[in-house]
């Protein structure tokens, strides 16, 4: 089925980030960095996909990097070499 959309906003947990990566379907991503430090076992922004290794990390091209009310809010396109988590 065919919609004609551009662009579609995905904002949700890890899970489902990590679902339209492991489908391919992440082409550009946009994240927010708060200067705070935590620690802990928390979740993982990608969870699924069992990257473990710098070398299976998901290259990105940082486009824009800005300072959004305090965080800095980074806008990155994907690099695709191999489907993540393969």
């Amino acid at each position: 089925m065919t919609r004609g959309w551009n662009s579609v906003l995905l904002e949700g947990g890890g899970g489902l980030a990590g679902a339209f990566f492991r489908l391919g379907m992440v082409d550009e991503i946009e994240f927010f960095i708060a200067p705070k430090l935590i620690g802990g076992k928390g979740p993982s922004p990608l969870s699924g996909l069992r990257i473990n290794k710098m070398a299976e990390a998901i290259p990105l091209a940082i486009e824009e990097v800005s300072l959004d009310t305090g965080d800095l809010r980074v806008r990155a396109r994907v690099h695709r070499t191999t489907q993540a988590g393969d």
